[in-house]
């Protein structure tokens, strides 16, 4: 279970593999496009704004240099924050690849990757120990699968009303989980 403490996430700034529609999974390391930099560094502000006073980065390089970029401190790194490991589908074109994911039975693991309760397991026992470590406000700067994974934790929608998946967060949305008292809900800045 999910500590319920509010935090920010934002997933990295666009990498080349995101550029050329190219699984990076958690074995791939893809570094930032032009237009990543430019998304991080349009952070700034917002980050600012939030008055967020820590980060916790993906050792992976995409998301850790949106956060050094994006932050003005050094973020602390977490292995445990490294992307879903898709085994057979890294560096390969991503059509499909998260529907597939996504209707994988919970402890059946991708091909040569990780099965969803190992990943989901690795992610929230990261995030406690983050949460209980430091007080708000506190930014995670990860990854896609991340994302889907607190929605799926959080008993949030996976997908919209057309059909599409909520999971397919834009690279560099800011967005702000808090507990209601009732429910998690999250805001995007």
């Amino acid at each position: 279970m999910l500590e319920k403490k509010s935090f920010y996430f934002v997933r990295h700034g666009e990498s080349e593999h995101n550029q050329k529609k190219l699984v990076a999974g958690g074995k791939t390391d893809s570094p930032l496009t032009e237009k990543g930099i430019a998304q991080a560094f349009s952070l700034k502000d917002k980050i600012l704004a939030a008055g967020i006073k820590h980060v916790i980065s993906s050792p992976m390089i995409r998301a850790l240099k949106t956060a050094e970029i994006a932050w003005s401190g050094i973020p602390d790194i977490d292995e445990n924050l490294r992307e879903f490991e898709l085994g057979i589908f890294e560096g390969k074109e991503d059509k499909g690849v998260t529907e597939y994911v996504v209707d994988l039975p919970y402890d059946v693991p991708v091909p040569d990757g990780e099965s969803k309760k190992e990943f989901v397991q690795r992610i929230i026992s990261s995030l406690n120990k983050w949460l209980k470590t430091y007080e708000n406000p506190l930014l995670v700067v990860a990854h896609g699968f991340i994302w889907g994974a607190l929605l799926y934790v959080m008993e949030l929608p996976i997908y919209k009303p057309d059909g599409t998946l909520v999971a397919d967060l834009e690279n560099c949305t800011l967005a702000h989980f808090f507990y209601n008292g009732l429910n998690w809900e999250v805001k995007y800045l």
